[in-house]
């Protein structure tokens, strides 16, 4: 993956990008916050990412397997596309609203104990009871739960800073990346703590450029 194993990464802004690949940001262990326009996450691009805690999912159509596993801060799940989630959460131990307009089938959550809410609508069949469900879920989801009119609002902690994603140009400074461009990024080695890429639209592995100094 174009970021594996990149430990010191806590954010990244990418407010065109629409696909994280294989691996992206597998391993990236201080990666808290990520911005983007997502609509596929494929096998592992979080990977074990244990601090992510701020991404926005709502219209992803694709999760591959084992995306967010042991995404342990993320606590709410919320999407409006996905039909069939497998495999992407398990051990998300700290998960604990699921909220999915479309699912019909979920599976696979193993290891994540502690969910207490969930908003299924179209989903027959219990997922589980004694928890809290949302009015607006499948009737079937109602026995045995609490009803209530809509989930608690779950706040995140951390964001970029208004004047990192003020920055202009492409330049390096701070321990941050910024680019206004979709040319080659350069970096001086893996101890970037920000990345801020305005006009990316695809990560691969040719996007980057080692700069010596």
């Amino acid at each position: 993956g174009c970021f594996f194993e990149w430990f010191s990464l806590r954010f990244v802004y990418v407010p065109v990008l629409e696909v994280a690949t294989e691996q992206a940001f597998k391993q990236c262990y201080q990666l808290k916050a990520i911005r983007a326009n997502l609509k596929q996450v494929k096998d592992e691009a979080f990977n074990v990412c244990i601090n992510l805690n701020q991404i926005g999912l709502e219209n992803v159509e694709l999760f591959g397997k084992q995306s967010f596993y042991s995404c342990c801060q993320i606590l709410s799940l919320k999407n409006k596309k996905i039909k069939v989630l497998e495999s992407a959460f398990s051990n998300c131990y700290q998960l604990q609203q699921i909220d999915l307009d479309k699912a019909i089938e979920i599976q696979d959550f193993v290891g994540c104990n502690f969910i207490t809410h969930f908003r299924l609508p179209m989903m027959v069949g219990q997922l589980k009871t004694g928890i809290t469900v949302t009015k607006d879920s499948h009737k079937s989801q109602h026995d045995r739960n609490q009803i209530v009119a809509k989930l608690p609002e779950i706040r995140h902690q951390y964001s970029p800073t208004h004047s990192e994603l003020q920055c202009r140009n492409q330049a390096t400074y701070s321990d941050l990346v910024i680019s206004h461009h979709q040319t080659q990024i350069q970096y001086t080695d893996h101890r970037i703590r920000g990345l801020i890429l305005h006009k990316v639209e695809e990560l691969n592995e040719n996007i980057l450029s080692s700069k010596q100094t």
